[in-house]
């Protein structure tokens, strides 16, 4: 889409189209039962950092350098056209379906990096590093607390054992 001139003049389509397949994606991944807040209550304070945080398996991550998101939104369900301002910067979207409807939420500063490096099963500390060297605003607290709330969490490990 990127190629296709008669869509030159939009240059935000084909992230606009990414968003489109990472919704059916997610729409079609595997069921998993989201983890709850409370199931994070049995993890020691002391083994937090080194906790590696299992993704659901309907995640998706969108990032863009437009305003791709915003496009997105006022094209589907009771969404209102509006002028989008291109310069205003990029949007990160997560695409989820924790249970029968798949959500499309914007991503905080450094989020779509903190939840790229837990794919990559790193650590949340790990993961952390990551998301601050990415975006200097990253607030592990509201990111682990988004995240828990759009059921991104199916289970945690601590070296090697899955619970």
């Amino acid at each position: 889409m990127a190629g296709f001139e008669p869509a030159a003049t939009l240059p935000y389509l084909p992230d606009v189209a990414r968003i489109e397949r990472a919704w059916t994606e997610a729409c079609h991944s595997p069921e998993e039962v989201p983890l709850e807040l409370a199931a994070f209550g049995a993890i020691e304070a002391d083994e937090l950092p080194q906790i590696r945080l299992l993704l659901h398996p309907s995640l998706r991550i969108v990032r863009s350098r437009l305003p791709a998101l915003a496009v997105w939104h006022m094209n589907v369900g009771d969404g209102v056209p509006a002028p989008v301002d291109l310069a205003a910067g990029g949007e990160d979207a997560l695409v989820i379906r924790p249970a029968a409807e798949v959500e499309v939420r914007s991503m905080p500063p450094g989020g779509a990096e903190f939840v790229d490096a837990l794919a990559e099963r790193k650590s949340v500390t790990e993961a952390t590093r990551a998301a601050t060297r990415a975006d200097g605003r990253f607030d592990l607290a509201a990111n682990l607390a988004g995240l828990i709330g759009a059921g991104a969490f199916v289970g945690y490990s601590f070296t090697g054992e899955t619970r």
